[in-house]
């Protein structure tokens, strides 16, 4: 935009000429530069910003868009600038185009005043409940648009034929009644016509029955229409009404005795598919003629049993309807009646045996039996991989694969591979709460399978024993945990610190290592599921590690010497494995006891030391079955083993220092 303000020596002039001046006002590029000098107003001149673009400022309108009429409301568009200021000095023309399926009416374009284009006449010729973009353009302006929605239809001006009178037997009503709706000239039906619409029909012919018929919201429905004429002779069947367009047929008379024929059987009958020979049936007279000008519509139906697939209606052409896509989804083996019919006509039928069809989805055939958390299902599912009619494809060889429903996880061999078309699970539980959960089988290209299982709550975890019961501080010791209850999903504490390596062997076996102790002594073993929670208190004993037992034992010089303790009575086990456990204090004299040994025997007792093996004096078992060593004083902590024997049977205890 370019703006002359003055000469620069007259600008020049009357500023050095000005002695008090005051900017009053500096607007530069849109309107007004002005100066405010000696309180005198020089006025600059406006500058002109060039119309760029059309906006819609009134949009066409009207209550009811009605197809062919004007709107009610005018579309006014204004010619404006990048500033959307309306360019008053602008007349050109601007135009109105309506997008594709709809024309327009009235004055398609009209020339601006002042910058604003006002139609008049404007209207919309197009499909009831369809919208349509109208856009209105200018030579180089960018166009507006607006849509409008054609809600009703306008004046009728023609007939037109919805259902072609059929089955024209020679004085008789049609076997199929003609169909005529009043439109518009978009195509629109008139709901509101009550018109009269008259049938006659073509020199050579009368028409008989109820011929004038009165239309009901735009329709007129015949009832008992026909015409009589010489059989196989062609008429035209045409409707009219006051100046409305006409509608018409053609019709082609038979004789009053027709049938349908099977002009060509099905074949390939293989359930759920089309026939792999489609069959075609023709319409004949009572001869057994082809009646080349018949029109009909066949239906084929299936007995009780069965389904069609595909397309189930054909159309005759030269009296005779071929089908395209028809098939038959039944039991296989089985033997099902196709019936071919249309109103009129004696119908025609076929025998079909369906075969095994391709594998279209996954059908459950046992489901899984009840089951506790985390066991295995005692009835395993077995599924099949089924064409549509449900029988199974043998020669299906597809992986199905088993899921469960949200809150529950799937255990086992999840996927399975077909065997004769049937996949046969072997392993699989759910571990989740108690409750009913979906278990769902799908294999590629296969609609799936779902089948329900109830799962209860496991019994909570229960520990019996433990083996071995001591080892060091160190950690890494393999425990096994003996009890019941268990899942697959508990967790193992000692001493309050997470096990490693926990493996739950089976419902009554969990397997661990031991972490590393700070300290020793006897600590608690927990085996916790969820809020289960199974514990034996103060179950092992962590003791420290030494490299080396020599010197760690000795006795002390006495028999009974000062401060002796007498450590309780100890059952001996006929394994180390399975010893247990006695504690003593580090350089505490004290004499060891053993119990359940052969009574009133001489025995051989034992302690091992660095690796081999120190002999006590001879010793003798009570009445019992009980015997007391001479005492011992350890001088490191240690795990020690008591070996106590009786020829070749041997007994164990083991000395935690």
């Amino acid at each position: 935009m370019f703006v002359k303000l003055l000469g620069r020596a007259v600008l020049g002039t009357v500023l050095a000429n000005v002695r008090p001046i005051q900017l009053r006002s500096l607007v530069i590029g849109v309107v007004v530069i002005a100066l405010a000098v000696g309180g005198s107003l020089i006025g600059l001149s406006q500058a002109h910003a060039v119309a760029d673009h059309l906006t819609v400022t009134t949009a066409a309108a009207s209550a009811t868009v009605t197809s062919g009429a004007a709107f009610t409301t005018q579309p006014v568009i204004a010619i404006q600038n990048s500033s959307n200021v309306t360019d008053v000095t602008v007349t050109d023309t601007v135009y109105a185009a309506v997008s594709t399926g709809a024309t327009l009416v009235g004055a398609g374009s009209i020339a601006a005043v002042s910058g604003v284009a006002t139609f008049t006449g404007l209207g919309v010729v197009g499909t009831v409940g369809t919208t349509y973009t109208i856009t209105y353009h200018s030579g180089t302006l960018s166009v507006a648009t607006q849509t409008i929605t054609v809600a009703a239809a306008g004046a009728a001006t023609k007939l037109a034929i919805t259902t072609n009178a059929a089955g024209a037997v020679s004085g008789t009503a049609f076997a199929t009644q003609p169909v005529v709706e009043i439109r518009d000239s978009a195509g629109n039906k008139v709901t509101s016509s009550t018109v009269t619409v008259t049938a006659i029909v073509s020199s050579g012919a009368t028409a008989i029955g109820t011929t004038a018929v009165a239309a009901v919201s735009g329709v007129v429905t015949y009832s008992i229409l026909g015409v009589t004429g010489t059989t196989g002779s062609t008429y035209t069947l045409t409707f009219t009404a006051g100046s409305l367009t006409v509608a018409s047929q053609s019709l082609i008379l038979v004789g009053a005795s027709s049938a349908l024929s099977i002009a060509t059987a099905p074949a390939g009958f293989t359930s759920g598919s089309a026939f792999t020979t489609q069959p075609a049936v023709g319409v004949v007279d009572s001869s057994g003629n082809r009646i080349t000008s018949y029109a009909a519509v066949v239906t084929a139906t299936v007995s009780t049993g069965a389904t069609l697939v595909g397309t189930t209606t054909a159309t005759t052409v030269s009296g005779l309807a071929t089908f395209s896509n028809l098939g038959i989804s039944g039991t296989a083996g089985a033997a099902y009646v196709i019936t071919f019919a249309t109103s009129g006509l004696t119908s025609a039928t076929v025998s079909v045996v369906p075969t095994v069809g391709s594998g279209s989805n996954v059908g459950v055939l046992t489901g899984a039996s009840a089951s506790v958390s985390g066991v295995v299902f005692a009835t395993q599912p077995r599924v099949a991989i089924r064409d549509a009619a449900g029988n199974t494809n043998t020669s299906s060889t597809l992986v199905v694969t088993a899921s469960v429903s949200s809150g529950g996880t799937l255990t086992g061999t999840v996927s399975v591979a077909a065997v004769a078309g049937v996949a046969a699970f072997t392993n699989l539980a759910v571990i989740g709460g108690a409750g009913t959960y979906t278990l769902t089988f799908a294999a590629p290209g296969m609609v799936s399978a779902t089948s329900l299982v109830n799962i209860s709550a496991p019994e909570a975890p229960r520990l019996t024993s433990l083996s071995p019961t001591s080892g060091f501080t160190t950690g890494g010791t393999t425990i096994s945990i003996y009890g019941s209850g268990f899942t697959g999903s508990e967790t193992v504490t000692i001493g309050g610190v997470a096990a490693t390596g926990v493996t739950v062997s089976s419902s009554t076996t969990i397997v661990a290592r031991t972490p590393v102790s700070a300290t020793t002594g006897a600590v608690t073993i927990a085996v916790s599921r969820g809020d289960s929670t199974g514990t034996l208190a103060n179950a092992f004993v962590y003791v420290r590690t030494g490299t080396s037992l020599g010197g760690g034992v000795y006795e002390p010089p006495s028999s009974n010497p000062p401060g002796v303790r007498q450590a309780p009575m100890t059952k001996a086990a006929p394994s180390v494995s399975s010893a247990r456990h006695v504690s003593v204090s580090v350089n505490q004299p004290t004499k060891l006891r053993m119990s359940g040994l052969p009574k009133k025997s001489t025995l051989k007792a034992q302690i091992k030391i660095g690796g081999s093996w120190k002999s006590f004096a001879k010793s003798k078992s009570t009445k019992k079955g009980q015997i007391t060593l001479p005492p011992l004083t350890f001088t490191r902590v240690d795990t020690y083993v008591i070996r106590v024997s009786k020829g070749k049977k041997d007994y164990f205890v083991l000395v935690n220092s």
